[in-house]
């Protein structure tokens, strides 16, 4: 399963998933050739991609709560999966009246998400980190596996080094507001918020960075 992420653009263009066949191969071993193979993401791709294998126990919220603790988890916010016309997210008292009544976290992601299906995750129904996933299609047993890990990471990005925009160095702090970066040496970029040292947050290798408590 390959997983992306990174905050949409402002047109809605998303670059394409790693797996994709603008990305080259990675191989890694034990992975049976020309069937799940994680691939690097070509440029222009979302910063931030993680390759997992699943055992056929784990469940929706059992991914859900890793990407949540890997990726997203700044205050407790609400999230779910989007598969096709099929949502799934924890059971809210009452639900929105709005939408239809989403479907049990505790249903097996192999169900939910066969091979070739992709999906979102959204995380935040207010500040939205949205993320894009893909099946790649089914591993050998025990392939990856650490142990009895019902969730391997196959392979993930190296993490991005965002450049401080006064004079390039590594970024170190960013504005939750208008996302200007800066090292520590340079300090404050912008107006945007009276205290800079308690109102931006860590750089980090989230697509969840700048937003709401998160790298806080």
């Amino acid at each position: 399963m390959a997983i992306a992420g990174r905050p949409p653009p402002a047109d809605g263009r998303v670059g394409p998933l790693p797996g994709s066949a603008r990305a080259p191969r990675l191989a890694l071993p034990g992975l049976p050739p020309g069937r799940a193979e994680p691939r690097l993401p070509p440029v222009g791709a979302p910063s931030g991609w993680l390759h997992l294998a699943l055992a056929p126990s784990v469940t929706m919220g059992d991914l859900d709560w890793l990407l949540r603790q890997t990726w997203l988890d700044c205050c407790g916010h609400l999230s779910g999966f989007q598969v096709g016309g099929t949502r799934y997210e924890e059971a809210i008292e009452g639900g929105f009246g709005w939408a239809p009544k989403p479907r049990s976290m505790n249903t097996k992601a192999a169900a939910a998400v066969p091979p070739g299906t992709t999906f979102t995750h959204e995380y935040d129904y207010g500040s939205t980190t949205v993320l894009r996933g893909r099946s790649l299609g089914l591993v050998a047993a025990g392939a990856g596996a650490a142990g009895a890990a019902k969730i391997t990471v196959l392979a993930r990005n190296e993490p991005v080094v965002w450049p401080c925009d006064a004079c390039g160095a590594p970024g170190e702090r960013i504005c939750r507001y208008c996302h200007a970066m800066a090292c520590n040496a340079c300090g404050r970029p912008c107006t945007c918020v009276d205290s800079w040292e308690y109102e931006s947050s860590r750089v980090v290798d989230s697509p969840r960075m700048g937003v709401c408590g998160y790298g806080t």
